[in-house]
């Protein structure tokens, strides 16, 4: 179940697809780094949340404040937030047919990916 566990906490880091950056100079930003703060947009289940992200706050020591909606509420929350972000990083409910504007969101790939793809 460990094992069970720690694979899933990765899959929440490899399954993220973060934000567009705001201006990290922003006192909002800057509040967020000092207090080890990550805004995570879901509309993932309850379930799901409620289990991975006491997992992730646990192993990286990083809060994480959720805020749960639908697919598509987020995604006109992130468009209209494009020029000042609030999240850091949106888990689940993408995929590349959902997605207006990819420009809202930056690439990713984690260092571990070869890890996963052998």
């Amino acid at each position: 179940m460990k094992k069970m566990a720690g694979l899933l906490v990765v899959a929440l880091l490899l399954m993220t697809v973060l934000v567009a950056c705001g201006n990290e100079s922003s006192s909002k930003e800057s509040d967020k780094k000092e207090d080890k703060t990550l805004v995570v947009y879901s509309p993932n289940s309850e379930n799901i949340v409620n289990t991975l992200i006491p997992m992730f706050e646990d192993e990286t020591g990083i809060k994480v404040e959720l805020v749960s909606a639908g697919t598509g509420e987020l995604l006109k929350r992130i468009s209209s937030e494009k020029d000042k972000p609030y999240a850091d990083v949106m888990f689940g409910g993408l995929n590349k047919s959902k997605l207006t504007d990819e420009n809202l969101f930056e690439k990713y790939t984690s260092k571990n990916e070869a890890l996963y793809h052998n």
